[in-house]
């Protein structure tokens, strides 16, 4: 397998190359700084894999990855993002077959170097619960249900946690319940807060905080 090492430290492809020869022995290296050499490489030779491993990677570098990608669809492309995963959306928009961090530990890329033949894509557990986090994260809440709606009503209005409890004919405890899922929901995380949410006025001292 004729492999293209794109860093910009020589430590790190001393790194890679050891990572990938005790991995796959017959390996002819090729070595480049940069990806607009890498580029002109790939127009003279032909690679199986091209492992990207640069400093402050930019959205123009990803551009040329990008164009490089377009240019030899044959080429499999692996980037080790390092620790800025900001960058992650963009490269799998660039159509990149790997991902990696620098916290991917050399039994996982090994096991996705072995399976590089078969197409597989490869995405580094740390990648993996970063996307997972941010998939969750963007995930809106449901809208309120019609008894949840009439409970942050009654609490806004200053009624305490007994008062709605006996008015809907549920425990203490539930109303509690419905309040955490109605904060939840709204993305609140104080009395103030829903009051605001549901225009509702200041209570007086006399009405009481929920209990």
């Amino acid at each position: 397998m004729k492999v293209l090492l794109i860093a910009d430290s020589p430590l790190i492809n001393a790194g890679l190359r050891s990572v990938i020869r005790d991995t796959i022995h017959t390996t002819y290296f090729s070595e480049t700084a940069s990806l607009i050499e890498a580029s002109e490489l790939c127009h003279r030779e032909t690679f199986q894999l091209a492992i990207v491993d640069i400093r402050n990677l930019s959205i123009p570098d990803i551009s040329m990855i990008a164009s490089l990608k377009e240019a030899v669809p044959e080429l499999t492309i692996w980037v080790n993002l390092r620790t800025d995963f900001t960058l992650l959306r963009s490269l799998l928009k660039a159509r990149v077959h790997g991902v990696f961090s620098s916290k991917s530990s050399t039994s996982e890329f090994e096991r996705a170097l072995r399976k590089i033949n078969a197409g597989t894509t490869f995405v580094s557990d740390e990648i993996q619960e970063q996307m997972v986090s941010a998939v969750i994260g963007n995930i809106p809440w449901p809208a309120l249900t019609e008894r949840q709606e009439h409970v942050a009503d009654l609490l806004a209005a200053g009624m305490s946690r007994h008062g709605i409890a006996e008015q809907i004919g549920v425990k203490p405890s539930t109303v509690s319940h419905y309040r955490k899922i109605i904060f939840k929901k709204l993305g609140i995380a104080s009395m103030k807060e829903l009051r605001q949410k549901r225009g509702a006025i200041e209570p007086t001292a006399k009405s009481g905080l929920p209990g």
